[in-house]
C-alpha cells in the first residue's frame, strides 16, 4: 500500500517540480521577476505538500497500530470484519426470527377447537392473540430490513474509501493545491483524503473493541465477544411458542371432561366454562407477546447502536478532523 501511495503522489509531485523549474528558467531567460516569485512560492508549497504527505503516511501508520492494539487488526479489515458480524450475527438471524414468528402464528391462528362434540357450543382459537404478534413481528421485519440497507450503505462507504482515498483523492488533492486558484479546494481534498482513510475505520475498529470489552466485563470472560442476536433466548421462545397452543387445547380438552363431569352442578359448571373463556381470550396471547419479542427487540437495540450511533460516531469525528486540519493548513502553513 506504501509503495502505491508514494507512487502516485511521487508523479504528482514529481510534475509539480517540473512545472517551477520551466517557470523558474523561463523567468531567467525571459527576465520576468513576476515569474521567477511565482516559482519560488510553487516551491514552498511543494515543501509544505510533501510535509503533509509524510503527516498523512505516519498518521495511516499509526492507525493501524491503535487498530492493531484494540481489536488485533488492521482498521479497515477490522471495520469490514465488524460490519461481517453485525450482518451474519445479528441482522440475518434476527430478521429469519421474525420471519419464523410470523409463519408460526399465521398458521396456528388458523386452528380452532369446541370444548366438546355438541356443535352448539363456543369455538375457540386454539392460540389466541396470534394477529396482535403477527402485526408486532411484521413491523420489526420492517425495521431489521431497514438496518440491513443501512449497514450495506455503511460496507459500501468503507470499500470505497479504501480503493479510492489514498490512490486518487490524495495525490488530487496534492496537484489542486499547486495552483493558486485551487488551493484552498486543494486542502480540503487532502485532509477529507486523510481523515477518510485514517480516522473514519480507526473509529469503527475503536467502537468494536469497545463493545466486545463490554461483553467481556458483563460476563466476565476474558475471550467474550459482543453478541447482537441471542440465539438461546430465540429458540426458547420459538420452543414456547410452538408449544403454549397445545398446552391450552390440552387444558381446553381437560376442562370440557371436567364440565361433563360437573354437568350436574349449573353453577360450576358456567363459573368453570367462564374461567376457561377467559384462558382463551387475547389476554392469554397478550401475556405471553413480551416473552417472544425479546430477542428480537434485544437484537434490534444492539444493532441500531451498532448500525446508526457508530457510523454517525465515526462520521461526527471525521467532520471534527477535517474541519480543524484544514483550518490549521489554511490559517497557519498557507501562503
Amino acid at each position: 500500500m506504501l509503495d502505491l501511495i508514494l507512487s502516485f503522489t511521487g508523479i504528482v509531485i514529481m510534475l509539480m517540480i517540473s512545472l517551477v523549474t520551466i517557470a523558474y528558467f523561463a523567468s531567467k531567460a525571459l527576465n520576468i521577476p513576476g515569474l521567477e516569485v511565482f516559482a519560488k512560492v510553487e516551491l514552498y508549497e511543494i515543501f509544505i505538500s510533501v510535509l503533509i504527505l509524510i503527516f498523512a503516511l505516519g498518521l495511516f501508520g499509526i492507525s493501524d497500530i491503535i487498530s492493531n492494539e484494540v481489536v488485533g487488526a488492521p482498521r479497515f479489515d477490522a471495520a469490514i470484519q465488524f460490519q461481517s458480524k453485525i450482518m451474519l450475527q445479528g441482522v440475518y438471524p434476527a430478521t429469519l426470527y421474525c420471519y419464523k414468528m410470523i409463519w408460526i402464528f399465521s398458521t396456528l391462528n388458523t386452528f380452532q377447537m369446541r370444548p366438546n362434540d355438541s356443535v352448539w357450543t363456543w369455538v375457540f382459537k386454539v392460540c389466541p392473540g396470534s394477529d396482535a404478534i403477527v402485526g408486532i413481528f411484521n413491523l420489526l421485519s420492517y425495521g431489521l430490513v431497514i438496518l440491513l440497507a443501512s449497514l450495506n450503505v455503511h460496507m459500501y462507504i468503507i470499500t470505497f474509501i479504501k480503493a479510492t482515498m489514498e490512490y486518487f483523492f490524495l495525490p488530487a488533492g496534492i496537484l489542486l493545491r499547486f495552483f493558486p486558484p485551487t488551493r484552498k479546494a486543494g486542502v480540503f481534498v487532502i485532509t477529507l483524503a486523510i481523515a477518510l482513510f485514517a480516522v473514519y475505520p480507526t473509529v469503527y475498529a475503536i467502537n468494536m473493541g469497545i463493545l466486545d470489552k463490554m461483553a467481556q466485563i458483563e460476563s466476565g470472560n476474558p475471550s467474550e465477544s459482543y453478541v447482537f442476536f441471542d440465539s438461546f433466548k430465540a429458540n426458547a421462545a420459538v420452543a414456547t411458542a410452538i408449544g403454549t397452543p397445545f398446552v391450552i387445547s390440552t387444558a381446553v380438552a381437560s376442562v370440557s371432561r371436567l364440565n361433563d363431569i360437573l354437568s350436574h352442578f349449573p353453577l360450576a359448571s358456567t363459573l368453570l366454562l367462564g374461567f376457561a373463556g377467559f384462558l382463551m381470550s387475547e389476554f392469554t396471547g397478550m401475556v405471553l407477546q413480551p416473552y417472544l419479542f425479546w430477542p428480537a427487540l434485544e437484537s434490534i437495540a444492539s444493532l441500531s447502536l451498532a448500525t446508526f450511533f457508530i457510523p454517525a460516531l465515526s462520521m461526527v469525528a471525521t467532520i471534527a478532523f477535517i474541519n480543524g486540519v484544514t483550518n490549521f493548513i489554511d490559517q497557519k502553513v498557507g501562503s
